[in-house]
């Protein structure tokens, strides 16, 4: 700051001295006789159909070419350059006051509100991940999701009792990929769970090439075969979307080493960061401008929200997909006629 004033000092002395020169040099050089034995004040005053002095002086002149023209063209110059060094003390007067703004710390009501609400955001955000991904809740979801009794998913300690009717409980709840399986010492593969969300793990009869004419020992119709052979194309293709979907979440859990939370870890690290109330109340403290420092305050915000949107519609478009796949499970049993009847003649009641 204190350097910032010293160059401000030097500068007002530099333009003291210009204004100092230019009164001294300007009269001497309008008193000055021309060729014609007149002086460029009165020339001056001619060609102006002014009385005197430097406030009527003829337009701007950038050449001349005799003594007269010259004098004309010094003296208009001059004028100008008196004029912007009378503009500099309201020019540094605006720097100065722009500058010291930038310096000044934010004592508004509004940045102080905006803290304690950002900061009980980002709180309750994470408040709700830790309530969601707690021991407690993942083992009640548990005991309601298979139907038994809390005990049986946490008694006995080493080897809960639900192992023993589901050995692979783990791989079918939705913890299981953010590495917080509720059951433990049970099967705990992500893949695994990935594979039963998707309805891939549902068996689907694999139909003959019946475009090509191959012989399969089918003995249904042609038409019913070729109604399966469609059915297994739409199946089979919304399967492996659903799996590829489904997928991400297996890659989470290998590449971020998911440690209870759908965030990774880097997503985890900036929602703590924008949300601390330590943090904010270092920015409202900062020498920046007080506009400039509450936009900052709002789009540290703006990341905690748009991470906590990005999960939502992830969350969704998994809901989705899962809705497919039971859609799928459900028209098994249409499914199973429609194989029979591509098999078998019989059934076709001809």
């Amino acid at each position: 700051m204190h350097v910032f004033i010293n160059q401000i000092k030097k500068l007002v002395m530099v333009a003291g001295i210009a204004i100092t020169i230019n009164a001294l040099v300007v009269p001497i050089v309008r008193a000055q006789p021309d060729d014609t034995g007149t002086t460029g004040t009165s020339t001056t005053s001619t060609n102006s159909n002014t009385s005197s002095g430097l406030t009527a002086v003829p337009p701007g002149v950038s050449s001349c070419t005799d003594t007269q023209s010259c004098l004309i063209a010094i003296m208009t110059n001059t004028y100008a350059t008196l004029q912007s060094v009378n503009n500099i003390p309201a020019l540094l007067q605006d720097i100065t006051a722009t500058a010291l703004s930038w310096y000044a710390h934010d004592d508004t009501k509004a940045i102080q509100t905006m803290q304690g609400s950002f900061t009980a955001l980002g709180n309750i955000l994470t408040q709700d991940v830790s309530l969601q991904n707690s021991v407690a809740m993942r083992q009640q979801l548990a005991a309601d999701l298979f139907g038994v009794q809390l005990t049986d998913i946490t008694q006995p300690t080493n080897s809960p009792a639900i192992l023993g009717k589901i050995l692979n409980a783990n791989e079918l709840i939705y913890p299981t990929v953010l590495n917080l399986p509720p059951i433990k010492n049970g099967q705990a593969s992500p893949y695994n769970y990935v594979k039963a969300a998707a309805g891939i793990m549902l068996p689907h009869g694999m139909p003959p090439n019946v475009l090509a004419g191959s012989s399969s020992g089918w003995t249904g119709g042609a038409q019913d075969q070729q109604n399966y052979l469609g059915y297994y194309y739409t199946v089979t293709s919304v399967e492996s979307f659903d799996a590829y979907v489904l997928s991400s979440l297996y890659a989470d859990n290998q590449n971020f080493q998911a440690t209870g939370s759908a965030l990774s870890p880097t997503q985890a690290t900036l929602v703590s960061e924008a949300s601390n109330g330590d943090w904010l109340t270092a920015v409202a403290s900062e020498d920046l401008g007080k506009v400039l420092r509450q936009l900052l305050v709002f789009q540290s915000q703006s990341y905690v929200l748009l991470s906590d949107l990005v999960q939502t519609e992830r969350q969704l478009l998994t809901a989705q997909v899962m809705t497919n796949s039971l859609l799928i499970a459900n028209n098994m049993t249409n499914e199973g006629l429609l194989l029979a009847k591509a098999k078998s003649k019989n059934l076709n009641g001809k």
